[in-house]
């Protein structure tokens, strides 16, 4: 019998499997939803993991990346700061 182990993905690999439709909180809220929804079993998506796959959907450099950004901080209720720290240009202390 084969025994799965629980993951927390901080960077997933590969394209986003879901289209966000907008840097709105509810676009945000229901991207994120469907996301957690469709996880395989076992698996759950950090903060990170979210954010990384918006860059899939806006430039990074765009003024739709920071406002998606900023939508999902509220989500989850707190920033959301990369493995390496500084390493985007939209963040501010």
């Amino acid at each position: 019998m084969r025994t799965q182990i629980p993951s927390r993905i901080a960077i997933p690999s590969g394209y986003c499997p879901q289209q966000l439709d907008g840097t709105d909180i509810e676009s945000v809220t229901r991207w994120v939803k469907k996301l957690k929804d469709q996880a395989p079993a076992g698996t759950e998506y950090m903060p990170t993991a979210f954010r990384y796959w918006v860059r899939h959907t806006y430039d990074i450099n765009g003024p739709e990346y920071p406002q998606a950004v900023k939508s999902l901080e509220e989500f989850f209720g707190h920033k959301i700061v990369m493995l390496v720290e500084g390493s985007e240009p939209d963040q501010e202390e």
